[in-house]
């Protein structure tokens, strides 16, 4: 019987590939405060698909996360949050997000599947 390197062996993603598909705003509570939720695909490598809303904080936690485990993250392009909630404003975020959430995915296969990711899009 021989031993198989673990290094030899393909690593098959989780994540096939996530999509900010569209954004909505919703009050806090009572308050009057407006949030931005955005919309995203989670496609999964075994053909299922899981819709999640999140937040801004939720993708600037994320990247924070990753930037202490990785350098690459800290030269990803990511969207400031910037001021105003007009529909113009929201879906070019939307789209910086989109283009975020791709080119993390296209990172090095061993921040694919991490933890944080996997937590903010799919929990």
């Amino acid at each position: 019987m021989s031993l198989v390197n673990v290094d030899d062996v393909p690593f098959e993603p989780i994540i096939a590939s996530i999509r900010v598909s569209s954004h909505s705003k919703a009050h806090v509570g009572k308050s009057k405060d407006v949030v931005v939720l955005y919309n995203i695909e989670v496609h999964f490598r075994s053909g299922a698909m899981q819709m999640v809303r999140r937040r801004y904080s939720a993708f600037s936690h994320l990247h924070d996360e990753l930037k202490k485990k990785s350098s690459s993250v800290g030269h990803l392009s990511f969207p400031g949050k910037g001021f105003g909630l007009s529909d113009k404003t929201l879906r070019q975020r939307q789209e910086k997000f989109d283009e975020y959430l791709s080119a993390l995915l296209s990172l090095a296969v061993s921040l694919r599947d991490d933890p944080s990711i996997l937590q903010t899009v799919c929990a």
